[in-house]
């Protein structure tokens, strides 16, 4: 597991008693960090892959005692094989993680078998942002109002980062009538900038953080960023209005141009 994996788990900010969810858990890495905390009371472990989830529940069996025969852990973990842009749940939770299916740029860049950018998985590289935009407002959906989503990437582009933030705002206001705001966590991770290469200035997210891969910190890349959903009443609706660094742009802007990027391609969208 990444060493930049466990930030958005930190991110979450979970607090004794929380009800989680992981919508796309597996393999587990998070969830399992997010058990090690002692603090959620439950965590429910959602994959649309079953092969996905075959692997938590082995990691799982390895890392913590009696998973498979102990009563306390069928109380605490819940697994769900379910598509998390259709996932439904009527008491909501405090704390919802995101960890998209992405490009995946450190698999990208040094693995050839199966690797996203191929040629012949164009198709399929076209549609990986509007999924991420899909269940980002799902997960806005799930969460209760006062409560945090944690979205986050293993990618540097910034479609699938910002660009997804940003759509999954507007989407989940005009289409749902919900509310969320960006928590500025850049102060919080400040101390560890010794350890971890987090991006600044030009190369700064305006909605998360960005960890960057560098020679003398080689972890990353990977992307978080931590939304709450707000009630309506303490915002001014006629002035709520999801703005990104790139103007405002149609969805099919937006979108179209991801066939295009490569790792880390940071061009703009046509406006």
């Amino acid at each position: 597991m990444d060493g930049a994996s466990i930030l958005p788990v930190l991110a979450l900010c979970l607090s004794p008693g929380d009800r989680v969810l992981d919508l796309c858990s597996a393999p587990g890495g998070k969830a399992l960090v997010a058990l090690q905390t002692f603090l959620p009371d439950i965590i429910v472990c959602n994959d649309s892959s079953l092969s996905r989830l075959n692997r938590l529940r082995r990691i799982f069996k390895d890392y913590l005692f009696d998973f498979e025969n102990g009563n306390k852990w069928r109380e605490r973990v819940f697994i769900s094989h379910v598509n998390g842009v259709g996932y439904e749940d009527r008491e909501g939770f405090d704390k919802v993680l995101v960890d998209v299916p992405c490009t995946t740029d450190r698999v990208s860049v040094t693995e050839d078998e199966n690797n996203i950018f191929r040629p012949d998985r164009i198709k399929e590289r076209l549609k990986i942002p509007e999924l991420q935009s899909q269940l980002l407002v799902n997960a806005l959906k799930l969460v209760r109002p006062g409560g945090a989503v944690v979205y986050s990437t293993c990618t540097l582009s910034p479609i699938q980062n910002d660009g997804v933030v940003h759509m999954a705002l507007k989407q989940a206001f005009e289409m749902h009538g919900i509310l969320a705001t960006i928590r500025d966590m850049s102060k919080c991770f400040a101390c560890l900038s010794s350890t971890l290469r987090l991006g600044r200035d030009a190369a700064a997210p305006r909605y998360g953080q960005l960890v960057m891969p560098h020679v003398s910190a080689n972890f990353g890349p990977a992307y978080f960023s931590r939304l709450i959903r707000t009630n309506a009443m303490q915002l001014d609706l006629t002035q709520y209005r999801p703005r990104h660094e790139y103007g405002d742009v149609e969805r099919r802007e937006w979108f179209a141009p991801v066939a295009a990027l490569g790792v880390g391609d940071r061009r703009r969208p046509r406006a």
